[in-house]
C-alpha cells in the first residue's frame, strides 16, 4: 500500500478542523466529518437518531424560519377554504439562516407539509425537511484549473 504523507496530513487536518468546530457548530461539524469518509452514502436523520448529528431536527424546528414557513402554509390553506395540505400545496423551499450552524450545514432545504385540519380547528401536520449532498466521486465537477 502506498502512503502519501500530504494526503494523510490533509485528512488529519480536516478531522481536527471538524472536531474543533464541534463546540460551536455541531451539525456542520458532523456533516463535514461524515463527508470525509471514503464512500459516504445517503443519511436519513430522524428525531430518534438526531443526537448523532448535532440535534439537527430540534434545531430546525426551533427556528423562526421553519415556524413561519409552516404557519404560512396553514394560513394559505385556511384562506383558500381548504382543510388539508398535501402535494404541491405543501411543498416549499426552506432557507435556514437563523443560526450559523444551520446556514453552513444546510442553507436551503426542501420542505414537504402534509396534514388536515381537525374538528377543533387545530392542524395535524407531518413535516419533512430534505436536503441533498452529492458525495459521488464519479460526478464530473469540471476543470479545477
Amino acid at each position: 500500500m502506498l502512503y502519501n504523507p500530504a494526503m494523510g496530513f490533509a485528512y488529519i487536518g480536516a478531522r481536527t478542523l471538524a472536531q474543533a468546530m464541534q463546540y460551536k457548530n455541531p451539525i456542520t461539524s458532523n456533516f463535514f466529518e461524515y463527508s470525509l469518509m471514503l464512500n459516504p452514502g445517503n443519511i436519513t436523520i430522524t428525531e430518534a437518531n438526531q443526537a448523532a448529528w448535532g440535534n439537527v431536527v430540534d434545531s430546525i424546528k426551533g427556528t423562526d424560519e421553519f415556524q413561519s414557513a409552516v404557519d404560512l402554509m396553514v394560513t394559505n390553506a385556511e384562506a383558500d377554504g381548504r382543510i388539508s395540505i398535501s402535494g404541491e400545496d405543501g411543498l416549499a423551499g426552506l432557507q435556514l439562516n437563523e443560526t450559523s450552524d444551520l446556514k453552513m450545514a444546510i442553507g436551503t432545504a426542501n420542505m414537504q407539509v402534509n396534514g388536515t385540519q381537525q374538528d377543533d380547528g387545530t392542524w395535524d401536520l407531518n413535516v419533512s425537511v430534505t436536503d441533498t449532498y452529492h458525495f459521488d466521486a464519479s460526478l464530473d465537477y469540471g476543470s479545477m484549473g
